[in-house]
C-alpha cells in the first residue's frame, strides 16, 4: 500500500506578529520533516493570531515576502504546507477569514516557488 505521511501541526501564535509566527511554522516544518511527515497543516489563522482587531493591519498574498521562509522550507524539505492567513477580499475592502495558500515543493518555469491560493 502506498501513502502518505501527514501531522496536525498544532502552533502557538504570536498576535500580529507574523514574522515571528512565520519562524515557529519553519521550526515545525523541520521538525516534522525529522520526523517523515509529506503533509502538514497548520491552524487557521496561525500566521498572525486570533485577534479580531489585528486582521487589517496582518492582510497576506500568496507573493508576500514575509512568506518566503516557508516557501524555502517547502523547497527545502519536499513537504507540502497548508498555512492560513487572512487575506484581502476579491469583492470588498476587508479580510476574508477562510482562504488559505498552499505552499508546495513545486517549482514553476521561471524557478520560482509557486504559491498555490487554496479555495475557500
Amino acid at each position: 500500500m502506498i501513502g502518505i505521511c501527514i501531522a496536525a501541526a498544532q502552533s502557538p501564535s504570536i498576535a500580529g506578529d507574523i514574522e515571528a509566527n512565520v519562524a515557529t511554522h519553519v521550526r515545525f516544518i523541520e521538525a516534522a520533516h525529522a520526523e517523515g511527515v509529506e503533509l502538514l497543516p497548520f491552524p487557521e489563522l496561525s500566521l498572525c493570531g486570533y485577534e479580531l482587531p489585528l486582521l487589517r493591519d496582518c492582510l497576506l498574498t500568496p507573493d508576500d515576502a514575509r512568506l518566503a521562509p516557508l516557501r524555502n522550507a517547502a523547497i527545502a524539505t519536499g513537504m507540502r504546507i497548508i498555512a492560513a492567513a487572512q487575506a484581502p477580499s476579491r469583492r470588498q475592502r476587508r479580510p476574508a477569514l477562510h482562504r488559505r495558500v498552499q505552499l508546495p515543493a513545486r517549482r514553476h518555469g521561471h524557478g520560482l516557488p509557486q504559491a498555490i491560493p487554496a479555495s475557500g
